[in-house]
């Protein structure tokens, strides 16, 4: 069995380079001309092509390769997510007023909202196109649809939880959070990780653990995103941008759950503040408001637990080039805030 290399930065480029063509090719091929007058289309493909990372669409391709799969196989697997994966950020960017995403205009910024709608309902749909392209046998496609239908299921049944915990009377518990991040993000880590697994033909007790191992893996990268935002460089404006749209990150519900009540009344201030009124200092001060509570060290020993969970599931299953390979992912995640979780 051929060694996993490392993955990284220079290693997913790599990959982008032997196969982000014909990633892209599949995904707009499956764009066909519409009854719309080409709008439709035109929506679709601008958005896909503001860009993105493409992380969904070579993970399966990934996984194949660590277990011997021709990862050309994935193709299709990989363009499904991907496109699945860009359904929600246009829904996503609707829902949440969202102008510009990759630097461009939002679909419904551009053709407004009912188009936007639209536009995500079809991209949902050539999800599952892209998963009919897969070169599988019938039963084997019948899976790998099944599935494609649970995880979509899974990602609006998160979206559906978050905006019912920001319209309810409580603040939204550390169990909620993780709920919502099951469901939102690791429902789009589920359908390449298992769907690789299913494509390399791998028994129900492997994909069922693989389902597992997303979920986890949708908690690591979601946390270790609401950290980025405060302990490094997301690329953004400034620091701290989360908590100037008022988001509620980890590192806020666990200070909401577990700060000194002052605190938490100052806190909900700042959250609470609109975005163009919160200046460099409510950030910093909420920021120092975050670590009282101890919410940093909260997401620190969340990742770890989650990291750890990931890993006994992996190495359960005895494929350790398939543990490797995840674990490589895992380490991808957290590369951006490595330097902060090495200075403990």
């Amino acid at each position: 069995m051929t060694a996993f290399p490392r993955l990284d930065a220079t290693t997913l480029n790599d990959w982008r380079s032997h196969h982000g063509a014909a990633i892209d090719a599949c995904l707009l091929e499956s764009v066909t001309p519409d009854p719309s007058g080409g709008l439709l289309e035109a929506m679709i493909t601008r958005h896909l092509a503001s860009g993105g990372k493409r992380l969904r669409a070579f993970l399966p391709l990934t996984i194949c390769e660590a277990l011997d799969v021709d990862p050309v196989r994935a193709i299709p697997l990989g363009a499904a997510s991907e496109m699945i994966h860009n359904a929600t950020l246009v829904h996503d960017d609707l829902q949440d007023g969202d102008t510009h995403r990759r630097g461009q205009p939002t679909v419904w910024h551009i053709e407004g909202m009912p188009q936007a709608v639209n536009c995500g309902d079809a991209m949902f749909q050539l999800g599952t196109r892209l998963i009919g392209r897969v070169d599988a046998g019938p039963a084997l496609k019948q899976r790998l649809m099944a599935l494609q239908v649970d995880c979509t299921l899974q990602v609006i049944g998160g979206q559906t939880r978050e905006f019912g915990l920001k319209s309810a009377s409580r603040t939204p518990s550390s169990k909620d959070y993780l709920e919502v991040v099951r469901g939102k993000t690791g429902g789009l880590f589920k359908l390449p990780i298992a769907g690789a697994a299913l494509l390399c033909g791998r028994d129900d007790a492997t994909v069922e653990a693989m389902k597992k191992v997303a979920d986890d893996m949708g908690i690591v990268f979601q946390i270790q995103d609401d950290l980025l935002d405060v302990v490094a460089d997301k690329g953004r404006e400034r620091r701290g941008e989360d908590l100037a749209e008022g988001k509620q990150s980890f590192l806020v519900v666990h200070a909401l759950e577990h700060g000194d009540p002052t605190d938490v009344q100052r806190l909900l201030t700042i959250l609470e503040t609109p975005r163009e009124e919160t200046t460099d200092a409510h950030i910093e001060e909420g920021v120092s408001l975050l670590e009282k509570s101890g919410s940093l060290a909260a997401g620190r020993h969340a990742l770890r637990a989650r990291i750890d969970s990931i890993t006994q599931r992996t190495e359960a299953l005895g494929e350790p080039a398939l543990a490797h390979c995840i674990t490589e992912w895992c380490a991808l995640f957290l590369a951006p805030i490595q330097p902060w979780l090495a200075n403990e």
